[in-house]
């Protein structure tokens, strides 16, 4: 039976890629900063996916927003019920005011799953 550790906020994820969402290319620059490109920091998979979305469109120098975004998940096939539903949540979240620091705390939660996880593998590893 796989455990895994499963500490994230998800109105912080939320509220984070509305903020990217609402405000553009500047966000996400600022995002890309300290993510590095990398979704795996979100802990819900349609999170990840539409943060690699915005990464993808950023990297292509295409416009940020709702409908080119939609149209691009559309395009690679992404595109399901549950990233509908997920992006209608997202877009009725708070926008995030202090932008840097929900960064952090989303990269705090994404350490504490990764060390989590390996603590554990490690000890199934022990089981054996």
């Amino acid at each position: 039976m796989a455990i895994a550790v499963q500490c994230h906020s998800l109105s912080l994820e939320r509220s984070m890629l509305n903020t990217i969402l609402r405000k553009g290319a500047i966000m996400l620059e600022e995002a890309n900063n300290v993510l590095k490109g990398d979704g795996t920091h979100f802990f819900i998979p349609e999170h990840q996916t539409i943060y690699n979305a915005l990464c993808s469109l950023y990297d292509n120098k295409r416009n940020i927003d709702i409908i080119i975004l939609n149209e691009h998940l559309k395009l690679t096939k992404q595109f399901n019920p549950e990233i509908t539903t997920t992006l209608q949540r997202i877009s009725t979240s708070k926008v995030i005011d202090d932008f840097k620091s929900s960064l952090q705390i989303l990269l705090d939660y994404s350490l504490r799953r990764r060390v989590g996880n390996t603590a554990l593998k490690v000890a199934a590893d022990c089981m054996v």
